[in-house]
């Protein structure tokens, strides 16, 4: 991190005379961002300072296994995806993992999926076979500080019966190395409440107004296959950035809640929170392993962002539509 400092301190022009220069304006130049303080402490000898910070270089790793991949001689998990790496320092990391499951067998059993490092689970689903032709969605989040010795992630995928077969295809890991505020709730917690319950809460104050990307993640469940559990984002009490409501295949499943947006704040408190609720008063909603991250976007060099928050469906079946489309032109470098 490059620190600099500018003052209203008179310098001097000669032994015998002294000059002051009040400047009337800045302007932030190339990676300059985060600025601390205002003009007037630059216009003024009142003993504070202006500071620019610029943003960091952050470390970014990764690793995938593309191809499907099958396991049923037993039900221990199995590496997908391993990413080994040594920090150049000491950080705060984020991390990543994406991948898509499939069952072969009747609805009786439960393919799994995990975030695994060291003897820590971050993210866990359990997902009930529903259809064996359905792909389901992996994903988890997860920051952590890292030593400066070597780290090694996995994505890990099991199958509750060796009846069955677990599939895993299209598996992905990343940690990079950005600065950003977090909340973590990781154990599991459960309601009957039909209102909505806190999970986990993020509140912080942005040092000035600017793009956020903000994603969080979490495995939900429900006591009964026929009433749902519901679960959203909001922002500030009323922005609903997502909601989706699920039905379990089974009592004992977990499935995946993920999103993420890019938001612009304001420089005052703003407060994030996962919630969960249970569609009947007679039924259980269960929810582990909840994560929210905010990380400031002028952290990248460039990013490019597209959205359509409106709900649309097909006109045909069987026929692919656009819902969002992102066009830019790319610098040569590593996208996320």
């Amino acid at each position: 991190m490059v620190l600099l400092v500018a003052s209203s301190f008179p310098f001097s022009a000669q032994a015998e005379e002294t000059t002051a220069y009040y400047p009337s304006s800045y302007n932030l130049l190339g990676s300059t961002q985060f600025v601390s303080g205002s003009l007037g402490d630059l216009q003024s000898d009142d003993g504070s300072y202006l500071t620019f910070r610029s943003y960091p270089n952050y470390d970014f790793r990764y690793a995938e296994s593309l191809e499907e991949s099958s396991w049923n001689a037993d039900t221990a998990y199995q590496d997908k995806v391993v990413l080994t790496f040594t920090p150049p320092i000491p950080a705060d990391y984020i991390l990543i993992a994406t991948a898509e499951v499939q069952g072969a067998c009747e609805p009786l059993y439960d393919v799994k999926a995990r975030l695994y490092h060291d003897t820590s689970v971050y993210q866990e689903l359990i997902y009930r076979i529903e259809d064996t032709t359905d792909w389901y969605p992996f994903c988890a989040l997860k920051r952590i500080y890292l030593p400066a010795s070597p780290q090694t992630f996995k994505i890990q995928y099991a199958i509750s019966n060796t009846a069955a077969t677990a599939k895993i295809r299209n598996a992905r890991l990343y940690a990079f190395s950005l600065s950003g505020y977090y909340a973590e709730s990781e154990s599991e917690s459960s309601t009957k409440s039909t209102a909505w319950q806190d999970k986990v809460t993020l509140t912080f104050t942005p040092p000035t107004s600017g793009d956020y990307l903000i994603m969080a993640t979490a495995n939900v469940g429900g006591s009964s296959t026929s009433y749902s559990t519901l679960t959203r984002l909001v922002q500030d009490g009323s922005i609903v950035h997502a909601g989706p409501v699920k039905e379990p295949g089974a009592s004992g499943a977990r499935y995946t809640f993920g999103v993420m947006r890019k938001v612009n704040l304001d420089a005052t408190s703003h407060t994030f929170k996962i919630q969960y609720a249970s569609e009947s008063s007679s039924k259980t909603a269960y929810i582990k392993y909840a994560h929210i991250v905010a990380i400031r976007v002028d952290q990248f060099p460039n990013v490019y962002y597209a959205e359509n928050e409106g709900e649309s469906g097909p006109a045909a079946p069987n026929t692919w539509y656009d819902k969002v489309t992102n066009t830019y032109t790319a610098q040569a470098a590593d996208h996320i």
